[in-house]
């Protein structure tokens, strides 16, 4: 990367290893509960866009934090050259955010944990899965 400007294509999808799996099972027929943080930018608009089929009532809405984001450059051939990414809002997740969500860990059948959340964070959530016997597993970004 030299500084240039260069010709390409842009393309934006909803993401994140958390959401894309609340998203599958729930297109499995599934009710997961997706504990996480948003903005209300224009990333969080596609977001409840793209995922009406999901419950979003546990989403974190916070006016004055962007929605995470990452972009990635690729080669012609498909290679990533580079990436940026903010995943600042993902500190709001909290273990005290997750503990007012106790009942439905307890009442879970799996929990799983983004890898961008803060290691106090997702031992919290080990920890509660664990004291009642919910399998817990780390999703790494």
């Amino acid at each position: 990367m030299n500084g240039a400007t260069y010709s390409g294509e842009l393309f934006m999808s909803c993401g994140g290893v958390g959401r894309n799996i609340a998203d599958c099972l729930t297109r499995l027929g599934s009710d997961p509960i997706l504990l996480s943080a948003i903005g209300q930018d224009a990333s969080a608009q596609v977001v409840k866009k793209h995922c009406t089929h999901m419950d979003l009532s546990y989403l974190l809405e916070l006016p004055q934090s962007a929605t995470s984001g990452y972009v990635g450059l690729l080669s012609e051939e498909g290679q990533l050259r580079a990436g940026v990414m903010n995943m600042d809002i993902h500190s709001q997740i909290t273990a005290d955010y997750v503990s007012k969500y106790e009942k439905e860990i307890k009442e879970s059948s799996m929990v799983v944990i983004d890898g961008n959340l803060s290691a106090e964070t997702i031992d919290h959530v080990l920890a509660l899965a664990g004291r009642y016997n919910v399998p817990g597993n780390a999703a790494l970004p």
